[in-house]
């Protein structure tokens, strides 16, 4: 008998979590349907087949028309219209999604935002057409309801789907860049900020033609102060700024003098990083070049480069931080000074760009990138090196022979390369360790070592180092007649004893 009632129990028992089970099983497939995790197909359209979408966007009504394979925007054909943007378009209005059915019946309209929608998009097909409304969102989720005409449905849809409708159409335009240019290809870069303006140029434009610029060329900088010259492209008549190739005219440039190579790379290196992060007005007039303070710019940048064998120009004027002022459309959500607004010259719009981004060319000065190396000529443009030294008196010579090797000679008798290469290296590596103001004045004493570079045609003028004995911890290096550098005594030193 016991056993019997044992059996009794534990099929109640099983059955009862059975029962249990299903109940709980059917409780959560509820609940995934008022979630809207299995999704609902509201409708299907072939998407090849749409060629209109139309819809309220952030500045008023958008119409989108289809030609071919391409979109374009009604008002403005022209518009650089984001291809990729009007596929998600058609994707999300081709096959429409729901995550539920919240109501039926046109009277619960007005609990969900839909008698007054937030937005209506009309989905064209030849000539099918399917009207999509949007209303308010949900307190909970932050997702939006929806209807569709014809139906007495009411949907959640995601939020997703009512954002890439209620956007600026400058949000969906094809963002501008930099020129297809490397490190490499620069030639000069000039800097204005102000009156101040600094150029960084290759030493290969000294002389040669830039066409033949080298990455490993060193750098010169210069810099003036005055009014800088107008590199901006002149208003046409009917006050926009088309797009088009602008090739401002590079200024001439005064006296250059050796830059740090390091430095100068380091900064062209930021020229490549900058980038346009939101198009924030389409085709400005001089009224909105103005109030985004692009008028006088605050930073002007121009590049030089080589493309295909021609010489290049690009502008960018920066202006105002985007959180002063105002500028022509009253679209684009203001931001804070954490972005600056910035026009690339020829371009077709203003674009909203991160201001730290432009930090590195505000606050420029040459002295600060001057180099410390002492006379440094590349071995591929040396002819000779002249070397006086106390009594010494020694010459080294380069000849390119017809086979296309390099000969190498001293005093006339022919040395191997690497004998050749044991007196330039510790030359060409000779640096100061300080940067002072012109003493040339105060160089009394006789060099005690003297070294003249004679450049090969093409390559610039020779230059003439001398080593003066300055103080009893420094020589003054004398370069063309300009002392400007303190080399340590010992560095002059080690070098005198190659020749002893």
């Amino acid at each position: 008998m016991k056993r019997r009632q044992k059996t009794r129990l534990l099929l109640t028992a099983f059955t009862a979590a059975v029962l249990l089970g299903v109940y709980l099983w059917m409780v959560f497939q509820e609940r995934r349907a008022e979630n809207g995790e299995d999704g609902i197909r509201v409708y299907t359209m072939e998407a090849a087949a749409i060629d209109r979408l139309a819809f309220t966007g952030e500045e008023g009504p958008v119409t989108l028309v289809r030609r071919g394979e391409q979109w374009f925007w009604q008002q403005e054909e022209a518009f650089p219209l984001n291809q990729n943007f009007t596929k998600t378009m058609v994707d999300k209005t081709a096959v429409l999604e729901a995550r539920a059915v919240v109501a039926e019946g046109k009277e619960h309209y007005r609990t969900y935002g839909l008698d007054q929608p937030s937005n209506v998009i009309t989905v064209g097909a030849g000539g099918q057409e399917k009207i999509i409304y949007l209303g308010s969102s949900s307190s909970a989720s932050g997702d939006f309801y929806m209807a569709v005409e014809g139906s007495e449905k009411i949907y959640v849809v995601d939020a997703s789907f009512h954002n890439i409708f209620s956007g600026s159409i400058l949000s969906m335009a094809v963002r501008e860049s930099l020129p297809d240019f490397h490190l490499e290809d620069i030639t000069r870069l000039t800097v204005a900020e102000g009156e101040r303006e600094i150029t960084f140029s290759r030493e290969s434009e000294n002389g040669r033609d830039p066409g033949e610029a080298s990455g490993n060329a060193g750098w010169m900088v210069c810099e003036r102060t005055g009014e800088p010259p107008d590199l901006r492209q002149a208003e046409p008549p009917d006050g926009n700024r088309p797009a088009g190739d602008f090739q401002p005219e590079p200024p001439e440039l005064p006296e250059q003098r050796q830059a740090d190579q390091a430095q100068v790379t380091g900064l062209l290196a930021q020229v490549m990083k900058l980038r346009f992060e939101e198009l924030a007005v389409y085709r400005p007039d001089s009224r909105e070049l103005e109030a985004c303070g692009l008028g006088e710019p605050a930073v002007r940048l121009l590049v030089v480069y080589q493309k295909e064998g021609q010489e290049r120009t690009y502008s960018i004027l920066a202006g105002n931080g985007a959180g002063s002022g105002s500028h022509g459309n009253a679209g684009t959500e203001s931001r804070t000074s954490d972005y600056c607004y910035v026009y690339p010259e020829g371009g077709y719009g203003i674009y909203l760009t991160r201001a730290d981004s432009l930090a590195p060319f505000r606050g420029l000065a040459a002295e600060a990138f001057l180099s410390l190396s002492v006379g440094r000529v590349r071995r591929e443009e040396l002819g000779s090196i002249a070397v006086s030294a106390g009594e010494v008196r020694t010459e080294y010579t380069l000849e390119a022979q017809a086979d296309g090797r390099v000969a190498f000679y001293h005093d006339g008798k022919e040395i191997t390369e690497k004998e050749f290469n044991g007196i330039y290296y510790p030359l060409y590596s000779l640096t100061a360790e300080k940067r002072v103001t012109d003493i040339t004045g105060q160089l009394t004493q006789p060099p005690a070592l003297t070294l003249e570079y004679r450049r090969l045609p093409g390559y610039g003028e020779p230059v003439r180092v001398e080593l003066i004995a300055y103080d009893q911890n420094y020589y003054g290096a004398k370069v063309n007649g300009r002392a400007e550098l303190l080399v340590n005594r010992q560095q002059v030193h080690r070098l005198m004893e190659l020749w002893k």
